[in-house]
């Protein structure tokens, strides 16, 4: 690489105008100073090629690089330091603050499997890249080691220790490092590049009250421990168009499981709180959510449609039987209320524990309250027939018909609120993915006021 040395100072038309020992003397006073093996490695260099500081500039960093100065931090100071026409921080004694910002720059799902309701978890493997605007050319950002004084940490004190993923039961840092940015105009970035990959379990609060036509955001929450009270407060913007994706070739829960390709990003505050809801300190945290919804056709085969069958067997085949034998009627009304009870019971395990009711509890519940019902009316018309058995034998028969009309009204009420329900929130995903793909985001789960009112707007137009 030393051949095209000439050709590089030629074609920038730098001139070798200081002399080898003004160089080395150059090199040799910058504070902080290089490190040995770098300064021999650059000693050899210049006094061989008989190079000045504005060749070392002409060079770049891949040039430095090519000379034997590896350590990113040194070649920005070198560039820095050597007559570059960008603005140069310089270390300074200063009591004050300095806000740094993370620009987010690119946010990727590489995998995400292992989505446990019952445990209200999942697993996934996430990479997270920053760009830090004109860090190569701020000292104070580049200065090696994580010796330093207040406010000025260096960059890698920043990556390495402030980071932080809140929500994750257990997680391990498969990449964490910091690059030079992307070159412009065929030279150096005056940018920072800041890059981690996690690899882990986190915690998410699943919304299961429309289970199981439920959608759920599974979210990834990288933190920076800097206090914005403190005196290295930071700020972590999400510009508008940032590329942010999943991969969903590698989602191997696509038979439970429909994964959305679009992924929300969020920065916003954080920490704890005290009594009366003050904040102590306040951290910048980043939320990376992707969207999951599940396929229903397995609980609508497996327990909706058995439920609804064995509520309208007992309505009908409870009142084909004349209401004179109670005893047969009651055998079979109380036959399929145990089946049904039998059943619910085999598929508890296809619940979810939780505290509250589900949309299919719901369902549950009141299939097997029509069921009862059924079990009541005919006790209730058996002592009704007894009491009136002087009057005419009409009241007993309206008695039953009127039960009749009223309990399958009210089975039907129930299939159609259910039926209903479904269709909203299945038009509720549709609508919140093209939000999503429009980048509007959700405040949470719930639909607000006038999400809703666009729905029902939707609705009506299908109408």
């Amino acid at each position: 690489s030393l051949t095209t040395f000439p050709t590089i100072m030629e074609s920038l038309g730098v001139k070798a105008t200081a002399t080898v020992e003004a160089t080395l003397r150059f090199l040799s006073a910058l504070d902080p100073p290089l490190s040995e093996d770098v300064l021999d490695a650059l000693r050899k260099i210049v006094s061989a090629q008989g190079l000045s500081m504005d060749v070392l500039r002409a060079l770049g960093h891949d040039g430095l690089i090519d000379v034997g100065v590896s350590r990113c931090v040194d070649r920005a100071r070198i560039l820095a330091s050597s007559g570059l026409d960008v603005p140069i921080k310089r270390k300074v004694e200063n009591t004050g603050k300095k806000l740094r910002e993370f620009e987010v720059s690119r946010v990727s799902f590489f995998q995400l499997k292992g989505i446990d309701p019952v445990a209200q978890c999942f697993d996934a493997h996430v990479y997270f890249e920053f760009i830090v605007r004109g860090a190569a050319h701020d000292l104070d950002l580049m200065e090696p080691g994580e010796d330093f004084s207040y406010p000025y940490p260096p960059l890698a004190w920043y990556w390495n220790h402030q980071v932080d993923f809140p929500n994750a039961v257990a997680h391990e840092v498969k990449e964490c490092k910091i690059i030079p940015g992307p070159k412009v105009n065929n030279q150096p970035s005056p940018d920072m590049v800041c890059i981690i990959r996690v690899d882990g379990t986190f915690s998410e609060r699943l919304e299961l009250h429309k289970f199981p036509i439920d959608q759920q955001d599974l979210t990834v929450s990288l933190e920076i421990k800097c206090a914005q009270e403190g005196p290295t407060p930071v700020r972590i913007i999400v510009p508008e168009g940032v590329k942010a994706g999943i991969d969903k070739e590698r989602f191997d829960m696509n038979n439970i499981w429909d994964l959305s390709e679009n992924v929300v990003l969020k920065a916003e505050e954080s920490g704890l709180k005290l009594n009366g809801g003050v904040r102590e300190k306040t951290y910048i945290s980043l939320h990376a959510s992707a969207s999951v919804c599940r396929l229903t056709s397995f609980y609508f085969a497996n327990i909706v449609t058995p439920m609804s069958f064995f509520a309208a067997l007992t309505v009908f085949c409870s009142f084909c039987v004349p209401r004179d034998d109670v005893g047969d009627r009651l055998s079979v009304s109380l036959t399929l209320m145990l089946t049904a009870a039998a059943y619910k019971l085999a598929i508890t395990t296809m619940m979810p524990t939780i505290a509250y009711l589900t949309l299919l509890d719901k369902y549950l519940l009141s299939t097997s309250g029509i069921i009862v019902l059924v079990v009541i009316q005919n006790g209730v018309a058996k002592i009704n027939s007894r009491s009136d058995a002087d009057t005419d034998e009409l009241s007993g028969f309206t008695f039953d018909r009127i039960s009749l009309y009223v309990i399958c009204g009210l089975w039907a009420a129930v299939h159609a609120y259910f039926m209903m329900a479904t269709f909203v929130t299945f038009e509720a995903r549709r609508l919140i993915d093209v939000n999503r793909a429009g980048h509007q985001r959700r405040a949470n789960h719930r639909l607000s006021s006038e999400f809703g009112v666009h729905l029902i707007t939707e609705l009506s137009k299908r109408v």
